[in-house]
């Protein structure tokens, strides 16, 4: 599954080393495997890279880029911070789920074995469908998330391509849901 997640924290290295540990070793292992690419490579030039605080990752298969992505991060010296909001995320209106306990540790079902609601590092946006995907039901590959310019917790359902409004916020949606307010 596509997907775009971002990296955050690069202000933990000096902006002149930014480049050389993170940008171009990620982009280099991003193209030689196949699993993605940085979509603002062209503005993330080695002398323009020295301001940026996040990278956009664009990634073919979610379940594997992750970890060529943690690896490179971890060898660049970078400590993720769950919980940080992405500044490339600010018109989804997503700040709630930021800000909550959820994104650092996400709502885990033992019996269904199944992330309701994913902590940060599982994040991911659809940009084609401009939805921040933050968990789901579990089923029919309905993704639960911010849409670009709208307020709430979204469901989008693919068989339809329709997106329905659930709740006002993260933490809302999860009560609702466990409480059987919140159907499908």
């Amino acid at each position: 599954m596509r997907g775009i997640v971002v990296v955050t924290g690069l202000d933990q290295l000096p902006p002149s080393e930014r480049w050389p540990r993170l940008v171009a070793p990620l982009a280099a292992e991003l193209a030689d495997s196949g699993l993605g690419l940085l979509p603002d490579l062209d503005s993330l030039t080695r002398d323009a890279c020295g301001g940026a605080t996040e990278v956009a990752v664009d990634l073919a298969n979610l379940d594997f880029g992750r970890d060529l992505i943690r690896r490179i991060v971890e060898a660049a010296g970078i400590t993720p911070v769950a919980g940080a909001m992405p500044e490339r995320w600010q018109e989804y209106g997503c700040s709630d789920y930021f800000a909550s306990p959820l994104s650092r540790n996400g709502y885990w079902d033992e019996a269904g074995q199944y992330w309701y609601i994913c902590p940060s590092d599982r994040v991911y946006e659809k940009a084609d469908l401009r939805l921040v995907v933050v968990g789901g039901p579990g089923v029919d590959g309905i993704d639960w998330g911010y849409r670009a310019g709208h307020t709430g917790v979204w469901a989008y359902y693919p068989m339809g391509r329709e997106f329905v409004w659930l709740a006002p916020d993260v933490d809302a949606l999860l009560e609702g849901w466990l409480s059987g307010a919140i159907t499908l």
